[in-house]
C-alpha cells in the first residue's frame, strides 16, 4: 500500500495534500544563492529533477490496479469528496485510467456508486474519455443505466423533436438555414385559435409520434387530437399544401378543410401520403409520375404542373377497405390492409405487374403475388420489399418477385465474434425500411442487415437469375442486450443511423480513412459507426438522402404527486363541535376515516349487510357519532358569549332539545331562508317552526330555536349545511346497524327523515328536499363551494365598511387580510376551517381579544401580493381544488407559470395550506423537463415541497445520463446534489438488494466471529519522514546550507 493509498484509507487529507505538492518550476531552474555562475560544469537541472523525488505520482495504483482517485470515487463519505477535489487538482493525474479488477474508471466507480458529486467533478475535465468500455462492454452511462429501473426508454412518456445534420432545403425545422452539428430541440408550439386547449393548457408541448424526411420536405405527426401535421422544407409543388413555399419551421398544414387525425405518413420527393385514423388515405403534392393516386384535371393545375395542394381522399379500390399502412417513393405509391397491397405510379418493375404490359398506373391496384398479410412494405423507384407477417421478406424487381434469405448466425466478416444464447436461431425480421437503391432490415433480436439491389440494366447483361446473388450482411451485430437495435433509418451513400434499446444513438457514416489504409496493406472498415452525443432516451429515428437526422426521445415519465387533504366541505364539518368534541383529532384539516367507518361495535354487527360500499360505512360511523353524543349527558354549563375559542368560532346557537353551537356566516350561505328568522320573522309549516328567541333569554348571541323536531334531525340539518352530504339513517343498509341504539333513545328512522324532508321544504333546501325523495341513500346535488365563491365575492364590495353600515349586509365579514396592493374581506369560519394558522391564530384569545375593532379583525400581510395570494383566497374561501390553475391567461411561456406557481406556493406554506402546495406540485409537474428540472427541484427544496422534491429526484435519477452529459448539474448546489445521490442510492439498492448491502458479509462475519477473534489483523502504518543533521560535505556548502541546523526531509517511499 502506497502513503497516499494509506493516507486515503486514514482520512488524513492535510498529509494527503503534502504528498502531492508540485515544486515550482522556478526553484528548479534558479541557482542557489551563492552558487557558480553559468560557467560552472554543473547542471543546475540536476536539482529539479532531486526535487522531483519528493512528489508522490498521483496515478499510483495498489495490488488491484486502483488509483486513489479510484478509491476516492467510489467511496460516499462526506470526506471523500475534498480528496476527489485535490486529485483533480494536481496536473499530472490522469482520470481516464482504468483499474486491472473490472476495467473501471473513476468515472465508472463513481456512478456505480451513486458519487454524483465525484461525477459532476470528473465530467468537468476536458480530458475525460465517456467512451471507454469496461471489460463487460459497458461505458460507465451504460452501468449506471444499468443499476436504477426506469433509464431505458420503454412504456408510454412524452415524445419531443431533435434534429441536426444538412439543413439543406429547410428539412430541419429548426427555424433558419444553417446546418446543425450537435442534436437540437425543435419547438412546435400549439396552433393558435384552436378551441380544444384553454389557459395553461395551451402552454404544454406538443409531443410528436412520428417524423419522415424527403429529399426536399419534412411531415411530422404529432398527439393532438386533429390536424395533427407539421411541415417544413422547399413548399414548390404543392407538397407543403397550396400556398407555401420555402418554410424555415415546423407549421401546420395549411388547409381550412383538413380536420383529420393522421396516423402515419409516407413521403415522396414531391408528394405526400397521409393515413387517417378511420383508414382513408390522403395524398398532394406534384403529380408528376401518377404517385397521388388520381387524376387532376387540367383546370385545378398550375399551369402546365399537375398539382394537388390540399390533402384529397385516394378512392378507387381503397373506397371500402380499411387501410393500416402507406409507402412512397420519388415515382410510385403503396399501401396496405390486413389482407392486401396496393400500388400505383410509374412501374419501373417494382409495383407486382409487368412493366410492359402496365408502365404506369392511375388509381391503386392489387397485387395478387402477395398472398399473405404483411405488417411493413417499403418502396424505391426501382423495388419493393414487403415484410410479410411469417416475418420474411418478399421482394418485387424489374417484374419479378423473390424471397430474401438473410444468414445465419455465422457473422460474415474475417473474424468470429460472440453471440450470446438468446442470439441463436434464425432471426426474424421486424421492419424494412429503404433509401435510393439500398434496404436495411431490423431483426427481432436488434440485428441489423443490408441489401442492395442493381440497376435493371446489369439484369439484362448478366442473365435474369442476378437476384439469387443478393446476399444480406450483416452491419450490427448484438453483442449486449442493451445495445439491440429499436429502430433504423437509411440516408444517402450508404449512410445509417439507429437507436439502441438503451436509448443511444449511432450514426454510420464512410471511413475516409479506409481507402489511405488499404493503399498501405492495413485492414480498415469503409464504414464506422459512431455515437451522436448530447441525445439518450431515443424510441424513433429517421435520416434522408441529403444528411439530415431526426430522433424522437422519450422522456422518463414522472410520478405523480397524490393531492391529499381535506376538500371545503370536509374541513367545515370539523367545525361541528357536536360531532368532534371527544374527537382526539379535533383540529380542522382531520376527517372521519375509513378505519372509523367499519370500525363497529359487536352489538350492531349484522351478517346480513347488504352494502359495504364506503360511502354506506362512512354514514354510519357518523351516525354513530349523533347517537353517541345524544347518549352523553347534555353540558351543565351553558354557552356564554364570546364562542370563538370554545366552539370552533360559533357565534350562533340552535335549540332543539339542546344547545348546538353553529356559525352564523355558514348557516346564512347555506340557507339564506334563516335571513329573514334572524330579523325576527318566524318560519312555519307541516308542524314545525324555527323562530328567534327573544335577547332576555340569550346570553349576547343569536339563538334559532327549532320547535316540532327531533334533535337529530337538527343534526343531520347541520350536516348537510355544512357538509354537502347527509347520513341516511332510514336506510336498511345503515339503519341496521344502529338499530339498538336508536331503540334505547326512542329515534324512528323514518319518522327523522319526514321531519327534515319537512324543514327542507320550510327552508327551500331544494336540492336536500329532491334527496329525500329517494327511498334508500342519494347524495345532494353538491352546491356549496358555489356558494361560498359567491359569498367571497360579494364581500369584497363591503371593504373598508364599518359599524352600522356593515351590519346592514345580509353577511357582514368579520375578517380584512392587508395585503401589498389590495385589501381582502373574509369570513373568520371559513379560514379557521381551511388554514391551521388561522385556526391557531384565532383560537388563542391573547391574539385576538383586542382586535376585534367594530367586529372585524384585520390581519396584516402587506409583504404578499393579490395576484399569488387571489388564488390562495380561491382555494380557501371558494372550495377550489385541483383545477384552480387551469384557466390563467396572464403568462406566455411554462417558464413564467412555473415561477408564478412558486409564489402561490410561497403563500401556501405561510398559511399552513398542505393540500395547496400539493396541488401546486402537482401542476409544476406537468412543465418539467432537463433542462428546467434543476432550478425547479431547487425552488421545491426550498420551500418544503416533499413530494415534489421525490417527484423531480425519481424523474431525475432517470435522465442522469443526460443531465450529466449535457453538463446540467454544474451549476447546481451541493446539498441538492447530496440529497439527489442518497437518493440515487437508494434507487440503486432496491434494484439490486443484495449485491448493495452487506448482507453477505454480515452473515460471513457471525459465521466467522470465532476465527476473527484468533486473527491478528494489523493496521496500515505510514512512514513518517525523518529528520536527520547532514554531515558537512561539498554538496552541502556547495547548495548554500549553513553547517549548524542543517536538515532535510528524507524522501517517502
Amino acid at each position: 500500500m502506497t502513503q497516499l493509498h494509506a493516507n486515503f484509507h486514514l482520512r488524513n487529507l492535510k498529509g494527503f495534500r503534502q504528498l502531492l505538492l508540485e515544486p515550482r518550476s522556478s526553484a528548479h531552474n534558479a541557482p542557489p544563492p551563492g552558487a557558480a555562475g553559468n560557467n560552472s560544469p554543473r547542471s543546475w537541472q540536476a536539482g529539479g529533477a532531486m526535487a522531483s523525488a519528493f512528489v508522490h505520482d498521483p496515478n499510483t495504483r495498489d495490488h488491484l490496479g486502483r488509483t486513489p482517485l479510484h478509491l476516492a470515487c467510489a467511496s460516499n463519505e462526506p470526506y471523500a469528496i475534498d480528496f476527489v477535489t485535490t486529485m483533480l487538482a494536481h496536473s499530472h493525474v490522469n482520470i481516464n485510467l482504468a483499474d486491472a479488477e473490472s476495467h473501471w474508471t473513476p468515472l465508472h466507480r463513481a456512478l456505480y456508486a451513486g458519487n454524483l458529486a465525484a461525477a459532476v467533478l470528473l465530467l468537468q475535465r476536458a480530458d475525460i474519455d465517456i467512451e471507454i468500455k469496461d471489460k463487460e462492454g459497458y461505458t460507465a452511462f451504460d452501468l449506471y443505466n444499468s443499476t436504477v429501473e426506469g433509464t431505458k426508454p420503454e412504456g408510454a412518456g412524452p415524445r419531443q423533436l431533435f434534429t441536426w445534420g444538412a439543413n439543406r432545403n429547410s428539412t430541419l425545422g429548426v427555424g433558419g438555414g444553417d446546418d446543425r452539428t450537435y442534436p437540437e430541440y425543435v419547438h412546435i408550439p400549439q396552433i393558435q385559435g384552436r378551441d380544444e386547449k384553454q389557459g395553461t393548457a395551451k402552454l404544454q408541448p406538443v409531443m410528436v409520434n412520428q417524423i419522415e424526411m424527403a429529399k426536399l420536405h419534412t411531415v411530422v405527426v404529432t398527439a393532438e387530437s386533429k390536424c395533427n401535421l407539421r411541415v417544413c422544407g422547399f413548399g414548390s409543388g404543392g407538397r407543403l399544401g397550396q400556398g407555401q413555399h420555402t418554410v424555415l419551421a415546423l407549421t401546420p398544414l395549411p388547409s381550412a378543410s383538413f380536420s383529420h387525425r393522421i396516423t402515419s405518413v409516407a413521403l415522396g420527393q414531391d408528394h405526400t401520403l397521409a393515413l387517417t385514423a378511420e383508414g382513408d388515405v390522403l395524398s398532394w403534392g406534384l403529380n408528376r409520375f401518377l404517385q397521388l393516386g388520381y387524376v387532376i384535371e387540367s383546370s385545378a393545375s398550375r399551369g402546365e404542373e399537375l398539382v394537388q395542394g390540399a390533402p384529397r381522399r385516394i378512392l378507387g379500390v381503397l373506397k371500402k377497405e380499411r387501410v393500416i399502412g402507406v409507402a412512397a417513393c420519388k415515382s410510385a405509391s403503396a399501401c396496405w390492409t390486413d389482407k392486401d397491397v396496393f400500388t400505383w405510379g410509374t412501374n419501373n418493375g417494382q409495383l407486382g405487374y409487368t412493366k410492359a404490359t402496365q408502365p404506369t398506373q392511375v388509381l391503386p391496384r392489387k397485387v395478387t403475388f402477395v398472398s399473405q398479410p404483411i405488417i411493413g412494405l417499403s418502396i424505391t423507384e426501382s423495388a419493393m420489399a414487403c415484410l410479410l407477417d411469417s416475418q420474411e421478406i418478399l421482394c418485387f424487381w424489374n417484374d419479378a418477385h423473390f424471397k430474401i434469405n438473410f444468414p445465419m448466425q455465422r457473422f460474415p466478416s474475417e473474424f468470429s465474434i460472440y453471440r450470446p444464447p438468446q442470439a441463436v436461431g434464425r432471426p426474424c425480421i421486424a421492419k424494412v425500411t429503404s433509401c435510393d437503391a439500398s434496404f436495411a432490415a431490423l431483426s427481432t433480436l436488434g440485428d441489423v442487415f443490408l441489401f442492395s439491389l442493381p440497376p435493371a440494366t446489369e439484369l439484362e447483361k448478366e442473365g435474369k437469375d442476378k437476384w439469387a446473388d443478393i446476399k444480406p450482411q450483416r452491419v450490427w451485430a448484438l453483442r449486449k442486450q442493451h445495445s439491440a437495435v429499436k429502430d433504423v433509418s437509411l440516408g444517402a451513400d450508404g449512410s445509417m443511423i439507429l437507436c439502441t434499446k438503451s436509448g443511444h444513438v449511432f450514426v454510420r457514416t464512410r471511413n475516409f480513412k479506409a481507402a489511405s489504409s488499404t493503399s498501405s496493406g492495413a485492414l480498415t472498415k469503409s464504414f464506422k459507426f459512431h455515437r451522436v452525443p448530447f441525445l439518450q432516451r431515443v424510441v424513433k429515428v429517421c435520416a434522408n438522402s441529403t444528411g439530415a437526422f431526426a430522433a424522437i426521445r422519450m422522456d422518463a415519465q414522472r410520478r405523480s404527486v397524490a393531492v391529499t387533504g381535506n376538500t371545503l366541505a370536509e374541513a367545515l364539518d370539523c367545525l361541528l363541535t357536536h360531532v368532534h368534541a371527544s374527537d382526539r383529532n379535533s383540529e380542522p384539516g382531520l376527517k372521519v376515516g375509513v378505519d372509523d367507518a367499519i370500525d363497529f361495535d359487536s352489538e350492531d354487527d349484522f351478517s346480513d349487510t347488504e352494502s359495504d360500499t364506503l360511502a354506506i360505512e362512512l354514514d354510519i360511523a357518523y351516525c354513530r357519532r349523533l347517537l353517541a353524543v345524544l347518549e352523553a349527558e347534555p353540558p351543565s354549563v351553558p354557552w356564554t358569549a364570546p364562542l370563538h375559542s370554545k366552539a370552533q368560532g360559533a357565534d350562533i346557537l340552535l335549540t332543539s332539545g339542546r344547545d348546538i353551537p353553529a356559525h352564523r356566516s355558514i348557516l346564512l350561505t347555506r340557507c339564506p331562508a334563516l335571513r329573514s328568522v334572524l330579523k325576527g320573522e318566524a318560519i312555519k309549516g307541516a308542524g314545525i317552526s324555527v323562530n328567534l328567541v327573544p335577547k332576555s333569554h340569550t346570553h349576547g348571541f343569536p339563538h334559532l330555536a327549532f320547535q316540532g323536531c327531533h334533535t337529530m334531525t337538527v343534526y343531520l340539518l347541520l350536516q348537510y349545511l355544512y357538509t354537502d352530504n347527509v347520513a341516511a339513517i332510514w336506510d336498511r343498509r345503515v339503519g341496521s346497524r344502529v338499530a339498538r341504539r336508536c331503540s334505547r333513545l326512542d329515534i324512528r328512522p323514518m319518522k327523522i327523515k319526514e321531519e327534515l324532508r319537512a324543514l327542507a321544504k320550510v327552508l327551500h333546501l331544494g336540492s336536500l328536499a329532491d334527496a329525500l325523495d329517494r327511498p334508500v341513500k342519494c347524495v345532494p346535488t353538491p352546491s356549496l363551494s358555489n356558494q361560498f365563491e359567491q359569498l367571497f365575492l360579494d364581500a369584497q364590495k363591503d371593504v373598508g365598511l364599518s359599524g352600522s353600515a356593515l351590519g346592514d349586509r345580509p353577511i357582514p365579514h368579520d375578517v380584512e387580510i392587508e395585503l401589498a396592493d389590495k385589501t381582502v374581506a373574509c369570513h373568520s369560519a371559513v379560514l379557521r376551517a381551511q388554514s391551521p394558522f388561522f385556526a391557531g391564530f384565532f383560537g388563542t384569545e391573547d391574539w385576538t381579544a383586542r382586535r376585534w375593532g367594530n367586529g372585524i379583525l384585520r390581519v396584516n400581510a402587506k409583504h404578499l401580493e393579490w395576484q399569488p395570494m387571489s388564488y390562495v383566497f380561491l382555494f380557501m374561501c371558494c372550495g377550489r381544488g385541483e383545477e384552480i390553475f387551469d384557466n390563467i391567461d396572464f403568462v406566455s411561456s411554462a417558464d413564467e407559470l412555473v415561477n408564478f406557481l412558486f409564489l402561490v406556493m410561497a403563500c401556501a406554506n405561510e398559511f399552513l395550506l398542505d393540500k395547496l402546495v400539493l396541488i401546486c406540485s402537482s401542476a409544476i409537474l406537468k412543465y418539467v423537463n432537463v433542462t428546467n428540472v434543476c432550478p425547479i427541484l431547487a425552488n421545491a427544496m426550498h420551500f418544503h415541497a416533499s413530494q415534489l422534491v421525490q417527484s423531480l429526484q425519481s424523474y431525475m435519477a432517470k435522465n442522469m445520463e443526460c443531465l450529466l452529459e449535457c453538463r446540467l448539474l454544474d451549476g447546481a448546489a451541493s446539498g441538492m446534489i447530496k440529497q439527489l445521490s442518497e437518493y440515487v442510492r437508494v434507487q440503486q439498492a432496491e434494484k439490486h438488494p443484495i449485491s448493495r448491502s452487506n448482507t453477505l458479509g454480515e452473515q460471513a462475519l457471525r459465521n466467522n466471529a470465532e476465527w476473527l477473534a484468533l486473527q491478528d489483523i494489523p493496521q496500515p502504518i505510514i512512514r513518517s519522514a525523518k529528520v536527520k543533521a547532514i554531515r558537512a560535505s561539498p554538496k552541502a556548502a556547495l547548495l548554500g546550507i549553513p553547517a549548524k541546523g542543517r536538515s532535510i526531509y528524507l524522501c517517502r517511499r
